[in-house]
């Protein structure tokens, strides 16, 4: 679809009147129609010219589809209103603690009653059996832990097993992987998915109570992530967004797979805000490790020279700035001396904690 007005527009809240400038747009007719719709489906109606810039009415701090119309959509864009700093606690956590991965971690902490750093998502199942030690889901014997392995691959955003190694052994040739052991997976073994989804509920609703326990302990909650533009090409999400993905490997990270910076735009970047939400609807901070790759990620492109894939830093800085607010959650910037200065200078200015 050709693009009359950019596909992703950033507003900063500043009680000024919206405005947006067209582009490429002398084929148009001059009178035309747009909708706005919000997250909740609400939808506002107005009109504009394409001899002047379109105004639009104030809006909250959130995600808008704008449609540009004339009996049919001509295009549809992404607003996102965004205030002009993230939110920011002043008592900054401890950074030199080792986040956690496992419930046998998580148990340890809520006995020493201390501020809990995860890394998300969480847990991270080195031993899935950990999970059948827990008091919460006695007496599911009939789920083996091979199982539940097998389900969090399917459902959820944890590492795949044995049985999903089509997508790590062939990520660099999209036309080789196909999705027919998951199908044929969850047609045989439904009980056991029924079952497996009652001890995900359970695993979900344990990490929330140990969290408002740590709260009510007036305990600190971190989450971490890395790679905030890539996919571990072995863990789930990695399978489930692999057309998102590049065929190639993050130079520093090879385990990791960048996401293609076009596709994301058509996407609206929607696997990043998945990412952001999911890791900060819990915590109190969110540590974002290897930040500089919010700018671009180094790829690998041999025989060629190293590619640089880049990315589009204020539409990320807005959603990093929308989620913050909505969750009361500090972003905290882990960073190298591989950020550049201007990326640097301008998180800083967006209300980003640099560390």
């Amino acid at each position: 679809m050709r693009e009359y007005i950019p596909s992703l527009i950033t507003f900063n809240i500043t009680g000024k009147d919206y405005e947006i400038a067209w582009q490429n747009a002398s084929n148009l007719p001059n009178n035309l129609e747009y909708e706005i719709e919000d997250e909740f489906g609400k939808i506002i109606l107005g009109t504009c010219n394409i001899t002047q810039k379109i105004k639009l009415p104030r809006l909250g701090i959130g995600y808008y589809h704008l449609r540009i119309k004339k009996e049919q959509i001509l295009q549809d864009c992404l607003l996102l209103i965004s205030p002009q700093r993230a939110y920011v606690k002043q008592d900054i956590p401890n950074m030199n603690k080792n986040p956690i991965s496992s419930l046998k971690e998580l148990q340890s902490v809520l006995q020493q009653k201390t501020d809990l750093h995860y890394f998300s998502p969480f847990p991270q199942f080195a031993d899935f059996q950990s999970v059948f030690n827990l008091d919460l889901i006695q007496g599911e014997t009939e789920l083996l832990p091979s199982d539940l392995a097998l389900f969090l691959s399917l459902k959820s955003q944890y590492k795949i097993n044995q049985n999903f190694q089509d997508w790590s052994n062939c990520c660099y040739d999209f036309n080789k992987i196909n999705s027919y052991k998951s199908k044929d997976f969850a047609k045989k073994n439904i009980h056991l998915l029924l079952k497996a989804e009652s001890v995900i509920e359970k695993l979900q609703a344990y990490l929330r109570q140990s969290i408002e326990f740590l709260h009510k302990q007036h305990k600190k909650v971190i989450s971490y992530i890395s790679m905030p533009m890539a996919e571990d090409f072995q863990s789930f999400l990695g399978w489930k967004n692999r057309k998102m993905l590049l065929s190639k490997q993050c130079k520093n990270q090879k385990q990791y797979v960048p996401y293609d910076s076009l596709i994301m735009k058509e996407n609206f970047y929607a696997p990043f805000i998945e990412k952001i939400r999911y890791a900060m609807q819990y915590a109190d901070f969110l540590i974002i490790k290897d930040y500089e790759t919010l700018e671009k990620n180094i790829c690998l492109n041999f025989p060629f020279s190293d590619k640089e894939e880049k990315y589009e830093t204020d539409v990320l800085l807005a959603i990093l700035k929308i989620e913050s607010h909505r969750h009361q959650c500090t972003v905290i910037a882990q960073t190298s001396e591989n950020i550049s200065k201007n990326f640097l200078d301008i998180s800083k200015k967006n209300g980003i904690v640099i560390y």
